[in-house]
């Protein structure tokens, strides 16, 4: 029987039967330490899947310097992947908490409100060039490229939350900005 070191360095040096026992050997204190946080069993599977996958990656890739403990390294590595999990998983929620009926919904009243005092296209691109630039962006996206909340979100690296705030408040500016 080899010890830690031992299996860690003919992991690093290779060797994929040495890696797979490390590997299986932390698979306990892994699940330990994940089910500290984790109580959804389905979820405490998959996190150990992505935990257990993401070491063999580094392992494989030479991306571990034996500097600590393997066991603290890995305690790290788990800490690490559990916290991006909830934090994934609470994103998740927020952005499903719109259905898209509900955006498409709330994007056409307010345009079709917006709309009212322009007569042309090129009007209603006057007033948005007026805008703040932030607010002018997502307005010509969503109106000129009929790009979705979601995809403007994406295309401009932002949260979906903040792009519906910018639009609301470009759709109020312009009325602002016509009432004058």
């Amino acid at each position: 029987m080899l010890s830690e070191d031992e299996l860690l360095q003919e992991a690093l040096n290779g060797s994929d039967a040495h890696l797979n026992v490390l590997i299986s050997t932390y698979e306990p204190f892994i699940m330990a330490h994940i089910g500290k946080h984790v109580k959804n069993q389905q979820d405490l599977l998959d996190l150990r899947q992505h935990i257990c996958s993401k070491i063999a990656v580094l392992i494989t890739e030479k991306n571990y310097v034996h500097q600590d403990k393997f066991s603290n390294w890995t305690v790290t590595i788990v800490k690490n992947e559990v916290n991006s999990f909830f934090r994934q998983k609470k994103k998740s929620v927020t952005l499903n908490y719109f259905s898209s009926d509900v955006l498409d919904e709330f994007s056409s009243e307010l345009l079709v409100a917006a709309e009212e005092p322009f007569s042309t296209p090129s009007e209603l691109s006057k007033v948005v060039d007026k805008l703040p630039e932030e607010q002018a962006v997502v307005l010509r996206l969503r109106y000129f490229k009929n790009m979705t909340f979601r995809e403007i979100a994406d295309a401009i690296g932002t949260s979906i939350n903040t792009v519906m705030g910018r639009y609301r408040y470009g759709i109020e500016r312009m009325r602002e900005l016509v009432v004058r």
